[in-house]
């Protein structure tokens, strides 16, 4: 292992005490932050590889350097981690983005006619915050919904003080104008007093309440009055039998959930607020090699070191190092009790299913179309383009030993697959294993086809003197405004380096992460289409030289004018075979029991 014999060294100096360690690369770049309880203890298990998380030996063999930050307790470990990582960005750490603020409905008590209204981000003020709502449109369908059963105001201050007469909201029922004096303020108040008992999950007591109200009412023969209130009643009533309550503790939760594919990993939130899911949110794929608990662990150290609200639970689909230590820094952060709990089984177990699905469906699925505007845009950023690639196409050159050499074309229409745009190339005048001379062919074949839409930008697997290739036949055919590139495969798992005209060294893509998961799986579908293509074109060949054995020349050429290729011959019934000219029964019986292991019809 690269780089052991100098660790050794560091060995020595790190203090037995918690702390934070900082790994550094060959150009003091910083690779990786973490903290330990024993930092000696935690560097020994690193150097003598009694740690097996798959990512130590390839940490180990680039780190050239290790800092310690001696801490006084665990805890500060953490915030200091947190703060490092922040900072620093390390490469092998897990990164945190979410450039997305959620809404809130925000209520300030103290108003004399308080109103609810959406904010992005909670202030620090004496004001009431419910949420978050990940979706814009659900926290609007919210709050219209509140001001149909309590008509607060919905209008600002400055235009409250203007008012002269009542808005329309007060002609459609969904305010009381305070502006003009149809409501005292005592009213309001056990208006706005109903709606947070509503909000905080006291429906029962809302509806005690209103119940209470209506039959007075109905007694005074405040019949329009009595109408109203039965109106709200029956609105709140209605929503609840829609909403799905899993704890009846009326507790704040975030219920995470983890879903894995080789070194991609998605992870996905549900929130629940007063007992009722309200939301979730899956966020950007981490692409790493570190086990599940691990990436879960750093992932909501820093999620919640970003974040203003935190909720009274947090529910974990699996145990993570130092739970305990995570919940007590979550709680310094929340100045309250923060439990983080794992539960194997109940409401609990069934949301983190919930959870897990959602993961699943958003790795699986892809990015939505704005995230895929989002990917195309960095793209284009990072090479240099004007602007997004609208139509992308990828080749691959894919041979069994220079035989069956094919070349394969993919397109992508803004970021999606144009699969009646894909084209195969049998490689024609350059035969053997020049992989060189085989792109150039498949590329200078597209480029001369007529009224095609031509592409924005051109990708080809391979390195360095793949992208000169295809340089060279943009020159040639007169293509030179296309922008071209190369995507190589590193030499570590999970590594892959684009190669840009005019720049002597590659670009890292592990910094780049929607630019990434955007290229490999443009390459990669090329790679799968070139693949499949040549697997078939060496089964027919297989075919077509055990059908040699069968018949000869002429009945060979014969059945191949027939039918349109080998695999009809083989699914061919003894019938239709016949009707081959030279054909006869007996024939006719040996290709079928040959093909279909000696049964015939």
């Amino acid at each position: 292992m690269n780089g052991r014999a100098d660790l050794t060294d560091y060995l020595q100096k790190a203090p037995s005490a918690p702390g934070v360690y900082v790994m550094k690369g060959a150009e003091g770049e910083v690779l990786y932050v973490g903290k330990a309880k024993n930092l000696k203890a935690r560097l020994r298990a690193y150097i003598s590889q009694t740690d097996n998380r798959p990512m130590i030996p390839f940490l180990v063999s680039r780190t050239e350097r290790i800092d310690f930050i001696v801490t006084a307790t665990e805890k500060e470990a953490y915030l200091l981690e947190y703060n490092l990582i922040k900072k620093h960005k390390p490469r092998y750490n897990i990164l945190f983005r979410d450039d997305k603020a959620y809404f809130h409905l925000r209520l300030d008590p103290h108003d004399l006619f308080p109103r609810f209204q959406l904010v992005r981000r909670p202030r620090r003020d004496h004001a009431r915050y419910f949420g978050p709502y990940p979706s814009g449109k659900q926290a609007r369908e919210t709050l219209k919904f509140l001001h149909t059963i309590f008509p607060l105001r919905t209008c600002r201050d400055v235009e409250m003080k203007n008012r002269s007469r009542p808005c329309l909201e007060y002609e459609i029922g969904r305010c009381v104008a305070p502006c003009v004096g149809l409501i005292d303020a005592s009213s309001y108040r056990e208006l706005v007093k109903e709606s947070l008992a509503f909000m905080e999950g006291k429906a029962d007591y809302v509806l005690g309440e209103l119940e209470k109200k209506m039959r007075e009412a109905a007694k005074e023969e405040r019949f329009e009055d009595a109408a109203l209130l039965r109106d709200r009643i029956w609105a709140i009533k209605s929503t609840l039998e829609k909403q799905t309550v899993y704890f009846h503790d009326h507790l704040n939760r975030d219920v995470f959930g983890l879903y894995r594919e080789g070194h991609l990993s998605q992870i996905s939130v549900i929130f629940l607020r007063e007992g009722r899911v309200i939301g979730q949110r899956s966020f950007a794929t981490i692409i790493s090699d570190m086990d599940s608990p691990e990436i879960l662990s750093q992932f909501i150290s820093l999620y919640y070191g970003e974040k203003k609200e935190i909720p009274d639970e947090i529910v974990i689909p699996m145990p993570v190092p130092e739970r305990e230590l995570l919940a007590e820094w979550i709680t310094a952060k929340k100045g309250k009790k923060v439990r983080l709990i794992f539960p194997r089984q109940g409401p609990g177990k069934e949301l983190i299913q919930l959870a897990l699905t959602n993961a699943r469906h958003s790795l699986r699925e892809g990015k939505t179309e704005t995230k895929k505007e989002e990917s195309l845009l960095r793209l284009a950023k990072l090479i240099g383009m004007p602007s997004a690639p609208e139509r992308i196409e990828c080749y691959d050159i894919s041979h069994l030993g220079g035989s069956n050499a094919v070349g394969s074309q993919v397109t992508f229409f803004r970021g999606e697959p144009l699969k009646e745009a894909y084209r195969r190339y049998r490689i024609r005048i350059h035969p053997g294993q020049d992989d060189y001379a085989m792109m150039y062919e498949v590329l200078t074949r597209r480029l001369k086809r007529g009224p095609t839409p031509e592409p924005n930008l051109i990708i080809v697997d391979g390195g360095k003197g793949h992208l000169s290739v295809a340089q060279a036949a943009l020159k040639d055919m007169g293509k030179e405004g296309i922008f071209a590139m190369a995507l190589a495969k590193g030499e570590k798992k999970g590594e892959e380096h684009l190669f840009l005209p005019h720049r002597k060294d590659p670009l890292f893509l592990s910094r780049h992460r929607e630019v990434l998961l955007l290229l490999v799986r443009i390459r990669d579908e090329a790679h799968r289409f070139a693949i499949t293509y040549t697997r078939k074109k060496k089964e027919q060949a297989v075919l077509l030289s055990e059908l040699d054995q069968l018949v000869g020349e002429k009945r060979k050429r014969a059945l191949l004018t027939h039918f349109k290729g080998v695999d009809e011959i083989r699914q061919a019934s003894l019938a239709t075979l016949m009707q081959v000219k030279g054909i006869g029964r007996k024939t006719a019986e040996k290709i079928r029991q040959y093909f279909n292991g000696g049964q015939n019809d």
